[in-house]
């Protein structure tokens, strides 16, 4: 992932652990050896999927930041996906996936233009017609964090782009 991120011009690369970093040293050489500066920063508490992500970068003024779950293998083009977001001017860019069975994943409804209509977290068998599900990999600007305050658990599936899109703010 981070030679990938490195081949798309990403240059810094902040972790967002948990407790423990001391199996992310490792990572802070190898960043070194490719030219990306790596920050490994932890939660006192388990703070959900966007948590961490949102004590990072509320207030920032970040934009076009690439938000990626750490477990992801993908051949997906970093440097496309930041493109896509900026011609767009989404606050929030999500890739998706294709499966068969939906009822393990979040369910995404998008429109032709990709436009996302609805946000189905685990639907059971047979109650949508969509078969594109969150693939784990997001561009945001960093005020999608604007309309939730705190410095708790937050969630980017079940809190933060459901609450995004029924604010009307632009997710693609």
């Amino acid at each position: 992932l981070m030679l990938r991120l490195a081949g798309a011009g990403i240059d810094h690369l902040d972790l967002l652990v948990g407790r423990r970093t001391d199996d992310f040293d490792a990572l802070v050489a190898a960043g070194a050896q490719v030219g990306v500066t790596v920050a490994v920063h932890t939660e006192e508490r388990p703070l959900d999927t966007a948590g961490a992500a949102r004590r990072l970068l509320r207030g920032s003024g970040d934009r076009d930041v690439l938000v990626s779950n750490g477990d992801q293998l993908t051949d997906l083009d970093y440097a496309d996906l930041v493109a896509r977001h900026r011609k767009t001017d989404a606050v929030a860019t999500l890739t998706l996936a294709r499966v068969a069975d939906t009822s393990s994943f979040g369910v995404i409804e998008v429109a032709a233009d990709g436009a996302v209509h609805a946000f189905i977290e685990k639907p059971p068998p047979g109650t949508t017609d969509a078969d594109t599900v969150n693939a784990g990999t997001y561009v945001l600007d960093a005020v999608a964090f604007d309309p939730f305050p705190g410095d708790g658990p937050l969630s980017f599936e079940r809190d933060v782009f459901p609450g995004l899109l029924a604010d009307g703010t632009l997710v693609r």
